[in-house]
């Protein structure tokens, strides 16, 4: 019950080693309140600061590298155009993704 209590809270959830240590992460996107919340391998949340480039609640997660430095990086969909968050090294741990890069709509 538990689990499924604070799952009602994200919008999306992705499972994937965004900081590189090996243990898989989690990181939700919120339902109520704008925000990505990190969930990390080896204990410890964090909200991640998505700044002013985000107007609208993050509806999708997907992670890859998206810009070839061998590290996670994020792709977040917020119903209207899709945001690329780099991870800036040293990877995501104590701080959160870097730059963010919007893809509009054609």
């Amino acid at each position: 019950m538990g689990a499924n209590f604070i799952l009602c809270f994200f919008q999306d959830v992705l499972i994937a080693d965004l900081n590189g240590d090996g243990l898989k992460d989690v990181l939700a996107s919120g339902r109520f309140r704008k925000g990505l919340w990190l969930f990390l391998g080896r204990g410890g949340i964090q909200q991640l600061n998505l700044g002013s480039g985000f107007a609208k609640l993050p509806l999708s997660l997907s992670a890859g590298d998206l810009d070839g430095d061998k590290d996670l990086d994020l792709a977040v969909f917020d119903g209207e155009s899709v945001k690329i968050l780099t991870n800036e090294q040293p990877p995501v741990s104590g701080g959160g993704p870097g730059q963010v890069l919007e893809v509009s709509r054609p």
